[in-house]
């Protein structure tokens, strides 16, 4: 490969071969066959080769070669890839410097945030993003439709944690979740998650039961999970299924049975919802954890409780070809792939249950 980027003139060719140089410390050849490129003033090219220069220990060079003018400075993207390459140079002031004009944009503090961690600015950080915080709070005070500044409310709570001020975290962003002080799930999910990380579990409780419940018991039963309490988590969610039988807590519940291996009792607890018009949400978590298992992705597609679904045939017969193949039943595969499939009826909302269905061997126990 990296002969071949060295003698054709192809972009991709040539980048993949710069970065398996830079893996092995082949600094003069990668810059070698980057140049082309770069010669041209081709964007892509250039910040590759910044990287390159950079990787080499060549700092100045490489700030140099992209570093933004006048123009460059008033667009946040190009600001915020050259503040990015400011702090891998060890040049973090200068970095957030560069994005302080920016930050009335909300994506710019998530950016600030995120390349400051763990690089000693956390106060100036904070210092930062804590009147775009106390903005939103006074917007959504007045009106809880205005949410364009809300992620600043979850951003100044991801701070103080980071500082080591988790309890005032949570006061500041509780405060804020009891006086509906936001617009989206996501600042709710963020307080669910703050709670679930330090062991709030009674107030992470509390707020799962609630109008919330959708939103965050599924956080919940993960916090008990991680505690060691799998029974209780499972029968948390199996209360829920019960009283509120939401697609939500099925797709919840039947994912973690998978992850512990009992494929049977996961699928029982999705197969009510794969003959729903949106059948995604329950079957697509099932299916996709067992690409790595074959056998067990074709046990899942022949389960009599596996039904056809209206609009969504086609996926079981891309995925039962992927098992085939993964199972070197090629032949197979290809006649799944080729033969178009056939008209199907959409199925009632729910299906009845068939007779107990027993698993087959696997090919180790036949």
């Amino acid at each position: 490969m990296i002969g071949a980027a060295e003698e054709r003139d192809e972009w991709f060719c040539a980048e993949r071969a710069a970065q398996e140089l830079c893996r092995s410390g082949g600094f003069v050849r990668a810059l070698k066959v980057m140049e082309p490129f770069a010669a041209v003033g081709w964007n892509p090219a250039l910040w590759a080769k910044a990287d390159i220069l950079l990787r080499a220990g060549r700092t100045d060079e490489a700030l140099d070669l992209v570093r933004p003018d006048e123009e460059g400075r008033c667009s946040q993207y190009v600001c915020r890839d050259f503040a990015e390459l400011l702090v891998r140079a060890g040049r973090v002031d200068e970095a957030i410097e560069l994005l302080v004009p920016h930050l009335p944009g909300w994506w710019i503090r998530s950016v600030l945030v995120e390349i400051t961690e763990g690089q000693g600015r956390d106060e100036r950080v904070l210092e930062l993003i804590a009147p775009h915080a106390e903005a939103a709070r006074r917007a959504l005070g007045k009106d809880r439709r205005d949410f364009s500044d809300e992620g600043a409310l979850v951003l100044q709570a991801q701070m103080l944690e980071r500082m080591g001020r988790a309890d005032e975290a949570i006061r500041v962003l509780g405060a804020d979740i009891a006086a509906e002080r936001y617009g989206t799930q996501n600042t709710l999910t963020a307080y669910a998650e703050l709670l679930a990380r330090h062991g709030r579990l009674d107030d992470l409780r509390e707020l799962a039961t609630g109008q919330h419940a959708h939103t965050v018991l599924g956080i919940f039963a993960g916090a008990l999970r991680d505690r060691g309490r799998a029974g209780e988590a499972e029968t948390v969610m199996r209360e829920a299924i019960a009283a509120d039988d939401w697609v939500g807590y099925r797709a919840w519940l039947s994912s973690v049975l998978l992850q512990d291996g009992r494929l049977d009792d996961a699928i029982t607890v999705a197969e009510p919802g794969f003959s729903w018009y949106d059948c995604s949400n329950l079957l697509a978590p099932l299916v996709y954890p067992l690409f790595d298992r074959p056998e067990e992705l074709l046990y899942l597609l022949d389960h009599p409780l596996t039904v056809p679904h209206h609009g969504h045939e086609e996926f079981q017969r891309w995925w039962r070809a992927f098992a085939l193949a993964r199972l070197g039943r090629a032949e197979e595969a290809i006649a799944v792939v080729e033969t178009p499939p056939g008209p199907v009826d959409r199925p009632p909302h729910r299906q009845s249950r068939p007779p107990q269905y027993r698993r087959p061997p696997c090919s180790r126990c036949r």
